[in-house]
């Protein structure tokens, strides 16, 4: 069958157009597929009101495989049906449907999911992006970004990529964490100049050849083991600072005969002053 488009007035000339698909919002009633194609059961009200649960029909993800994500239970999705003389046929789902980002970890369906659109059933939440900490826990209007659901993002600003980990405070989504955050941040200055940041509590650097071994891939068990027993790197500017002293000692030093001892006491003393511990890097570790 072949189905002509009308705009304005204006007849389309596409020819090619065999279906119209069909969009509703549906419940997410079961997101285990035993054959991992990424398979929902989703439940459209009116449309499977008289179809138990076990029997819905699956519907297909409409997203690439390239990219990840699974609904969860109780979440709503849109579902494209190509045919509603055969409903049950053929399903493709989009989603998770996420009216605001302080929902990203859970929007559910009978409750905010839909806020923003014709069948909401709440006023939309309190808007953060205008906010000190709204501006940089959430992406801004020009940015590109992928979010996670649980505190972690990728964006990708003027000259900026940002990778981040435990951006929001524990105890208030809408807050930023300005104690501990982990993140990378990549960026071009004014002046062309190429900066990368990297800024965590604990850092590690792993090479898999280095003289201690650890497993390739490590789990939050091997991360432990890891900064236990790895080197700390060193602080260059204080380790260079001793060396000179060592150095001055060597060079400089002054024996009041032969079998005698140094007698240049500032030196000795400087020496003996020397801390190795302040050294070595508290939490930058390498293998």
């Amino acid at each position: 069958m072949k189905h002509e488009i009308v705009v304005n007035g204006v007849r389309s000339n596409n020819k090619n157009i065999n279906n119209v698909l069909n969009i509703y919002y549906g419940i997410v009633i079961d997101n285990e597929d035993s054959d991992d194609l990424m398979r929902l059961k989703v439940r459209i009200d009116g449309l499977d009101n008289d179809i138990d649960d076990k029997d819905l029909p699956y519907s297909l993800p409409l997203i690439p495989k390239f990219f990840h994500i699974i609904p969860k239970l109780g979440e709503a999705v849109r579902v494209l049906i190509a045919d509603l003389k055969r409903p049950l046929d053929l399903r493709i789902w989009v989603g998770s449907v996420i009216s605001q980002p302080q929902l990203l970890e859970y929007d559910p369906y009978f409750y905010s999911a839909l806020t923003g659109s014709s069948h909401q059933t709440l006023q939309p939440l309190k808007s953060t992006k205008n906010t000190v900490d709204g501006k940089e826990l959430y992406p801004q209007k020009e940015d590109v970004a992928i979010l996670g659901r649980y505190n972690t993002d990728i964006i990708q600003r003027r000259n900026e990529v940002l990778i981040r980990c435990g951006i929001r405070d524990k105890t208030n989504k809408l807050k930023l964490n300005r104690k501990n955050p982990s993140y990378l941040k990549m960026f071009y200055n004014q002046d062309d100049i190429a900066t990368t940041m990297l800024v965590s509590e604990r850092i590690g650097i792993m090479t898999h050849n280095g003289v201690k071994k650890f497993n390739p891939i490590l789990t939050n068990d091997d991360v432990n083991k890891f900064f236990n027993e790895a080197h700390a790197l060193p602080k260059g500017d204080i380790l260079v600072k001793a060396l000179n002293v060592i150095r001055d000692v060597i060079i400089d030093h002054v024996h009041g005969g032969a079998n005698t001892p140094a007698n240049n006491s500032n030196l000795l003393k400087r020496l003996k002053d020397l801390n190795f511990e302040n050294i070595l890097s508290e939490n930058i570790k390498i293998n």
